[in-house]
């Protein structure tokens, strides 16, 4: 997913029996800083396309503890119909490869300004998208998560808990 959050964002886990209100995952000029609206390069190409690809398919290669990223300048419209897709796709964060769980880097901000703002990443999180987004909407509105999702996966010393966890068999 190209988008993440500050390693300073509060996060509460998501409790089924007292949800409260859906925690604002924002990349619109609400919450950014000098041009950086939550939104990261993974990969130097920072077109709008990549990113609308990211959204729906998410990243295919390594992001590890300690990479640093660039942040990507504005704020990109339209995200709504990838998100509602998503959405759309699972009804149950229980459910194996729910399309609606979502996995964010929980990021260092090191400074600068627009694209020359850089970020380093210190863990990971899930976010399960909550509900429909709306055409103008500049935030995804969902709920963080502990999880463990199918695939591969790391072990970093230091890195920060933050809920998103891998399985690995040990003899």
């Amino acid at each position: 997913m190209p988008l993440g959050i500050d390693e300073r964002t509060p996060i509460t886990f998501y409790d089924p029996e007292n949800p409260g209100p859906p925690y604002p995952l924002h990349w619109g000029s609400s919450n950014g800083q000098a041009g950086n609206f939550g939104i990261l390069e993974f990969d130097g190409n920072n077109a709008a396309t990549t990113y609308y690809d990211y959204l729906e398919k998410g990243f295919d290669q390594e992001l590890r503890i300690g990479q640093r990223l660039s942040t990507v300048p504005g704020v990109r419209r339209g995200s709504y119909e990838v998100i509602n897709t998503r959405v759309e796709g699972c009804s149950d964060f229980r459910e194996l490869d729910c399309s609606r769980i979502i996995l964010v880097p929980v990021y260092k901000d090191l400074g600068g300004t627009g694209d020359n703002r850089t970020v380093e990443i210190r863990g990971f999180a899930y976010f399960y998208l909550a509900e429909h987004m709306a055409r103008n909407a500049t935030d995804i509105r969902g709920y963080f998560i502990k999880h463990a999702q199918s695939g591969t996966g790391f072990v970093e010393p230091g890195a920060i808990d933050r809920g998103a966890y891998t399985i690995r068999l040990i003899e």
